[in-house]
């Protein structure tokens, strides 16, 4: 729990205590228990960029829980704010003694909820210039901010390869569903392609499925127009928000992408056109960088990258054959946080693999001679 409060203090407090009030508010909850799921708990937590182990999330399910399937997340936060230094504790005062005087309360002990929320409006506010300036930006009415605008306005334009990667999702989408409205997607259908599944941190164990549903929905949520439509526009506009949790390379946002949606990429028709192949050529390209970088990155001692991944691949080897099929080589892939859709998968293991006299006659998969593929991974990355 120690660990856990100093990880929560480097956050901040409040940052965190927002996203648990947005995924309740998204979830109507009204109660006094102010708790959410298990799940949306878990979920808060990985976008927070708090990993528990599997073990530790359970113990703090455990502790917080107000039943089967729900969490008491105020509580929560309650025990792991530190407490206030003196000085701190004595500011506080100080503000609990000027709302009770403005609002003439004579029990000496409280304060009332409605004196509280209007007291930024008093001469004692405690907001400063660029606070309100910022308020005043985004506000909706004198009691409301459009946070989801302000969050917009933050994220960093998509780049061309990036806005290359929404664009092909968005065609793809539109073929799908026959739409005669070349400029827009329905919302229905693009729910029904995303498969949760293949959400990257899923697939890491960092999300659960229902939470991954539950933040594409609610990052969409209100964009569509009264048609279920999206334009390509507010599509774009949501990957700009991903886009800006992978700032530094184009691998991990291209996985997301072709990730959640992997079915789209999966069943493209085998005529596609010479771009739709240079594309997916330059997908494995980008596949086979991010091996050799995962595998730099798993260097132990005095073991050079050739030596990391041939003992990968050893591992999956059981026999000691020199070689492995399909199956096994996702699995080497998948160890070293390599994930993609099965056709690129695939095209990989296509590039490298090389046909038995046993296979062809049997009809079964290649095989990848992993020692001469390592061997020109590295000499190439």
């Amino acid at each position: 729990m120690n660990k856990l409060r100093v990880t929560v203090a480097r956050l901040g407090i409040t940052t965190i205590r927002n996203l648990f009030a947005l995924f309740a508010a998204a979830a109507n909850d009204t109660s006094e228990a102010q708790q959410i799921s298990n799940e949306e708990f878990v979920g808060v937590l990985m976008k927070a960029h708090i990993h528990l182990s599997t073990y530790d999330e359970a113990s703090v399910i455990k502790a917080y829980k107000v039943d089967d399937l729900n969490v008491n997340y105020m509580k929560f936060m309650d025990d792991l704010s530190p407490p206030l230094s003196e000085e701190r504790e004595k500011a506080v005062k100080e503000l609990f003694s000027l709302i009770q005087k403005r609002s003439n309360q004579e029990n000496a002990d409280v304060i009332l909820y409605t004196d509280l929320k209007c007291f930024d409006e008093s001469s004692h506010s405690f907001i400063n210039n660029d606070e309100a300036s910022v308020i005043k930006a985004y506000k909706v009415d004198d009691l409301n901010v459009n946070y989801m605008k302000f969050m917009d306005d933050l994220s960093p334009p998509l780049s061309e390869k990036r806005e290359n990667a929404v664009k092909e999702l968005f065609s793809l989408i539109q073929k799908r569903s026959n739409q005669e409205n070349a400029d827009v997607i329905l919302y229905t259908d693009l729910k029904a392609f995303f498969d949760p599944a293949q959400h990257p941190d899923v697939k890491m164990g960092r999300l659960v499925k229902n939470a991954a549903q539950q933040q594409m929905e609610a990052a969409f949520a209100g964009i569509q127009n009264a048609k279920d439509e999206i334009s390509l526009d507010k599509f774009k506009q949501y990957f700009r928000g991903v886009s800006s949790g992978y700032p530094f390379r184009l691998e991990p946002f291209v996985q997301f992408v072709r990730g959640c949606w992997c079915s789209l990429f999966v069943n493209l028709n085998d005529d596609s056109t010479e771009n739709e192949k240079n594309s997916q050529q330059q997908f494995v390209l980008q596949i086979e960088a991010m091996l050799a970088e995962k595998t730099r990155q798993k260097i132990k001692g005095t073991e050079n990258e050739c030596n990391t991944l041939l003992r990968q691949f050893k591992h999956y080897d059981l026999e000691k054959l020199g070689f492995v099929t399909y199956d096994q080589f996702v699995h080497v892939l998948e160890s070293f946080g390599v994930l993609a859709p099965e056709k690129e998968l695939r095209a990989f293991f296509a590039k490298w693999s090389k046909p038995q006299q046993q296979q062809k006659a049997s009809g079964q998969d290649n095989l990848l001679w992993y020692r001469p593929f390592i061997q020109s991974l590295f000499e190439t990355y």
